[in-house]
């Protein structure tokens, strides 16, 4: 992968439950009330997924979202919008947010 596109993309793994494998997918655009994610796999709306992932140099885990919207393109990828709604966890994110947008 080319190194603007690893800037581009944060990988993420997903979870719908602890028994489960993790699945995988790419946070699109991140903020700390939504996250937009690409996917192959599918998940239906109002699913809730647990994602983990690397922000700042830091590792978020259990980051949970519903799906709130999903759009099918046409070479067979998944876009999904999560709402985010954990306060907590909203707050860490515009905190690590700010940190990032800081830096630049």
């Amino acid at each position: 992968m080319s190194p603007s596109r690893d800037k581009e993309y944060l990988p993420v793994s997903i979870r719908i439950s602890m028994e489960e494998s993790p699945f995988w997918g790419r946070i699109m655009a991140i903020s700390p009330e939504k996250v937009e994610l690409l996917s192959q796999f599918e998940f239906k709306k109002d699913k809730m997924l647990a994602l983990e992932f690397e922000l700042c140099g830091e590792k978020l885990e259990d980051i949970r979202g519903v799906v709130a919207a999903v759009l099918k393109d046409a070479c067979g990828y998944f876009h999904y919008s999560l709402n985010l709604s954990d306060h907590n966890q909203q707050k860490a994110l515009l905190e690590k947010i700010l940190r990032l947008t800081a830096k630049t």
